[in-house]
């Protein structure tokens, strides 16, 4: 099959057009809708016509598309494959910035409970507290 071409890259903008709103969450609907936002008269059926390849998209509307669906313009006209992996390093980045949050939130629950163990031993509550001070000081030796 020849990659090349206008029919080649509308095939491949109807494809990545298609995973990117998958990805985004969005339905054909929710698409159109937004592009009318953006001043185009698109409807569901022009995704659906789009992603059939049996209609072509202006520059101007891939660029708008491409803010709809939160990708860069690039994203639209990618090889397959290229693009997949362009997904994975996406996929990786968000999980990084997500355990960045999750390792912030630890971080944060760690000072909370040195801080209200050293609280009930500063009240004086060390020895009625004792079983619950052993059992947070635990918890702080715990690998996360």
């Amino acid at each position: 099959m020849n990659e090349s071409g206008p029919a080649a890259a509308e095939r491949r903008l109807a494809g990545n057009l298609r995973a990117a709103r998958e990805r985004a969450g969005l339905s054909q609907r929710d698409v159109a809708g937004k592009m009318r936002d953006y001043g185009y008269s698109w409807r569901q059926q022009t995704v659906t016509r789009i992603e059939a390849c049996e209609r072509s998209v202006s520059h101007l509307e891939a660029e708008a598309l491409a803010r709809v669906l939160g990708v860069h313009v690039g994203t639209l006209s990618r090889p397959a494959g290229l693009q997949q992996e362009a997904w994975r390093i996406l996929d990786a980045a968000a999980r990084v910035r997500e355990s960045r949050d999750a390792a912030k939130d630890y971080a944060a629950s760690v000072r909370h409970l040195e801080n209200q163990i050293r609280r009930a031993v500063d009240d004086g509550n060390g020895e009625a507290l004792a079983d619950e001070i052993a059992i947070g000081k635990y918890a702080l030796k715990e690998k996360p």
